[in-house]
């Protein structure tokens, strides 16, 4: 083996693995890429192990289903992992999700009648890709028609019995600090959890390199006068146990492994890279889809950028480097912190410079408060609620910039100017390195106001179950429009749907909300929207005669909402022009408001059609059909006990030659006329 080679081995097995879970031949431009690198700067053996590698890892447990039963009966399982609403458990060696009411434990044996199937696509075309994330565990199937959960058995593991044991006596503060930076449990308070993540500090309290090595000299510190030169084998010994107490987590499992390593491979025989590469190697070996976890992909791409940047660090002072590890650090996470959240808090470069030094001495302290707990002594109670007001103060004071969702081409693009810019500063060619770093902030820059590019409006029909919400884009940028947010009573539409899909799209904020009429599946999430985004204006009076946004004109149809007492023929009726298409968009009214818009507008021809009163039968009469001719009819409806859509209307639609969308059966369904040709996307199909 060729010292410093390791690292091209294991960028040939992520390959191959990335290549047999996709099949996108992208990954095999990267191999041949890889190969001649190599072979230009060394002899072909390596050339032949990476090979090897790739092929290897492309057959290697691959990610396929097993044949499981469909039919109705009994299951005992043994719960893997439980989260709020969900768990997921080992039935037959193979892993099912279960939906649950309530959290279980590690180890629990439960039994119930239920049926097997399948895990259906998300009905979202953004955001958290549920399905994906649990095809990525080897999860396939999920219980339905689950009978009343019984618990035959309680046996929580060693590791959370030891773990209780040691946060059992803490108060409130004291054991979520505890928790999250000694334990690596990030469940136990929602609030902080998120003020973390939003000033992008959350890397912080993870487990990883740092606290292993402060660790290990702690421990050596204090045992050294026990285990005199044999003190580092036992200090391994503990580290090994700790590793176990977290589960093995990827951060931990690579810091206990490099810090053996580096400490047996004493002839310096492999780099720091190689060690690096070999940890992820054996992590890849015992389950090869690590490489899809988020914790694999921010720890290693984290510890891979501070090796390659170490002689920066050399060049400078103590102060010099605390800046440049937090921008570094900050540059790698930026890419990644988008594609889960969409958005940044710029403030989070300089709260991790101040961070990075207060978290040591939370750790120290955390150590301390554990250890006294067991004599039921609560200590720095307030400093740790002080430090988690401060956090949640910053996060309000600064509130975080939306960017979107980056595309893949922006990733590569911005990655390889991030390797110019260390390449510039190693070499100390600083005319080289501001040339790299104002391009990375033209690119962000750019990315962040994207939607000011887009030549084309488009339509978006979110499934928000049993209601109605259309997104409208205004092309350049010039306007966001939503006509009516949905509303189900005890679940957040409107956090859970609405404003995850505009972050995705990296919408700043909505221009207008129309309200069609008053009812709550219509605007029940209005004011939690208003509350959680900026929105500049509202309209739900029936009497508006027209409405104007950017390249975005409508006119209301409806005339007569006087007439009646009910609220659905009250519906604001808006007729425009959308992506080159002729748009109808309908409410709640019934058919005898339909027959008078027809009369008033016997020529209506109506492209895409938002079906009104998500197909009740009092509505979408044949008279209303003949006169408007819909190619496209879209149903916005969840599950519901009235039967919508009703057979009569679909049985109408289909008569009519109206090509049918249904939010229930679709999902999220966008609409957009880019270049000359329409396109419709939807989330399941």
């Amino acid at each position: 083996m060729i010292k410093g080679m390791f690292l091209f081995y294991v960028i040939s097995a992520i390959l191959g693995i990335l290549f047999i879970n996709s099949l996108n031949f992208f990954y095999l431009v990267l191999l041949f890429l890889s190969l001649l690198f190599v072979y230009r700067k060394v002899s072909i053996q390596p050339i032949i192990i990476m090979v090897v590698c790739f092929l290897f890892f492309c057959l290697y447990r691959p990610n396929t289903e097993k044949n499981l039963p469909f039919s109705y009966q009994q299951f005992e399982v043994k719960v893997k992992s439980s989260k709020d609403t969900y768990s997921i458990v080992n039935y037959n060696k193979q892993s099912i999700l279960l939906y649950t009411d309530q959290k279980y434990t590690k180890n629990d044996v439960l039994s119930f009648n239920a049926n097997l199937i399948k895990i259906e696509n998300s009905s979202s075309l953004y955001g958290f890709d549920f399905k994906k994330y649990l095809r990525q565990q080897r999860i396939y199937y999920q219980f339905t028609n689950v009978d009343q959960i019984i618990l035959k058995a309680h046996n929580p593991p060693l590791s959370s019995k030891i773990i209780q044991q040691c946060t059992k006596n803490l108060k409130q503060s004291t054991y979520t600090m505890v928790s999250m930076l000694l334990f690596n449990n990030h469940n136990v308070d929602d609030l902080i959890y998120e003020d973390l993540k939003t000033i992008n500090a959350l890397h912080l309290f993870v487990v990883s390199g740092f606290h292993i090595l402060f660790l290990n000299r702690l421990f050596c510190f204090l045992f050294r006068w026990l285990f005199k030169d044999k003190v580092n084998y036992f200090s391994f010994l503990f580290l090994i146990f700790y590793c176990y107490l977290l589960d093995f987590s990827v951060s931990v499992f690579r810091a206990v492994f490099c810090l053996i390593f580096s400490f047996f491979d004493k002839k310096e025989k492999f780099t720091a890279l190689d060690r690096l590469s070999i940890s992820g190697f054996v992590l890849l070996f015992i389950e090869p889809l690590t490489i899809f976890s988020l914790s694999f992909i921010m720890s290693y791409t984290l510890a891979f950028i501070l090796i390659m940047s170490k002689n920066i660090f050399l060049q400078h002072n103590k102060i010099t480097n605390l800046f440049l590890l937090s921008f570094i650090c900050f540059m790698i996470m930026l890419p990644i912190q988008l594609i889960i959240n969409y958005k940044i808090n710029f403030v989070s470069f300089f709260s991790n410079i101040i961070f990075s030094y207060v978290v040591i001495f939370l750790f120290i302290l955390s150590i301390i408060s554990m250890l006294f707990s067991f004599f039921k002594l609560n200590l720095f109670h307030s400093i740790y609620q002080t430090f988690f007001q401060s956090v949640h103060w910053i996060n309000n004071q600064f509130q975080p910039l939306i960017f979107g969702k980056p595309s893949t081409i922006f990733i590569l693009i911005f990655y390889l100017l991030f390797f110019g810019l260390l390449i510039g500063l190693e070499k100390k060619k600083y005319k080289n390195t501001l040339f790299f770093l104002f391009s990375m902030i033209a690119f962000t820059f750019f990315l962040y106001h994207k939607n000011k590019f887009i030549g084309y409006e488009q339509l978006t029909y979110l499934d928000v179950y049993q209601g109605d919400c259309a997104v409208i884009e205004s092309k350049w940028g010039r306007g966001v429009m939503l006509i009516d947010t949905g509303g189900i009573k005890n679940y957040d539409i409107a956090n859970q749907k609405i404003i995850p899909y505009l972050e995705y799209r990296g919408i700043k904020q909505i221009d207008l909300i129309v309200i069609s009429h008053n009812d709550y599946d219509h605007c029940g999430a209005l004011d939690t929207l208003k509350a959680n985004f900026k929105v500049l204006k509202v309209i739900n009076d029936p009497s508006v005669q027209e409405i104007r946004l950017g390249s975005l004109h409508f006119t209301n149809l409806n005339k007569y909402y006087t007439q009646y007492e009910d609220s659905n023929n009250q519906s604001i009726v808006l007729y425009g022009k959308i992506a080159n298409a002729t748009c109808l968009f309908t409410g709640d009214i019934d058919s005898r408001l339909e027959k008078q818009i027809t009369q008033d507008y016997p020529t209506l021809q109506i492209d895409i059609l938002k079906v009104a009163h998500h197909g009740s039968k009092n509505s979408t009469c044949k008279e209303f059909l003949e006169v408007i001719q819909p190619k496209i009819a879209i149903i916005s409806v969840g599950k519901n006990y009235y039967g919508h859509p009703t057979k009569e209307v679909l049985n109408l639609l289909k008569q009519y030659h109206a090509t049918i969308y249904r939010t229930d059966l679709n999902g999220t369904i966008k609409i957009a006329y880019p270049y000359f040709f329409y396109y419709i996307i939807t989330a399941k199909s």
